[in-house]
C-alpha cells in the first residue's frame, strides 16, 4: 500500500508495479494513472483495508489485478523509456 497523496507522478507505485507487486494507491494524484484500475485506488484506511482483504480473499480477483498491473508494468520498462527519448532526440534533430 503506497499512502502518499496527491504525488504527481508516483515513482515508488511504479517502481512496485514493474516488480510485480499488487499496490494500492491513494486515490488522488498522479499515481492513480499507474495503477489505473478503481480496485487498486483508495479514498480511506476503510477503503483500502475492504479493497487489500477482498483481492486476499478471491484468488481470481487477485489473477486478474496481477495481470493487469503486469501489463501497466511494460509502460515503466528502461526500455521504454529510451525507446521513446531515442525518438524525441531524432525527431529534434531532424527538424534542425
Amino acid at each position: 500500500i503506497h499512502g502518499m497523496l496527491e504525488e504527481h507522478f508516483g515513482m515508488a507505485p511504479a517502481e512496485l508495479v514493474r516488480a510485480g507487486c499488487l499496490v494500492w494507491v491513494h486515490d488522488a494524484g498522479g499515481q492513480v494513472e499507474i495503477v489505473d484500475d478503481p480496485r487498486l485506488t483508495y479514498g480511506s484506511v476503510e477503503d483500502a483495508v475492504a479493497k487489500i482483504v477482498a483481492t486476499i480473499r478471491d484468488p481470481h480477483e487477485t489473477a486478474t489485478l496481477r495481470k493487469h498491473l503486469a501489463e501497466r508494468g511494460a509502460m515503466f520498462s528502461t526500455e521504454r523509456f529510451m525507446r521513446e527519448v531515442r525518438a524525441a532526440v531524432e525527431e529534434a534533430a531532424a527538424r534542425r
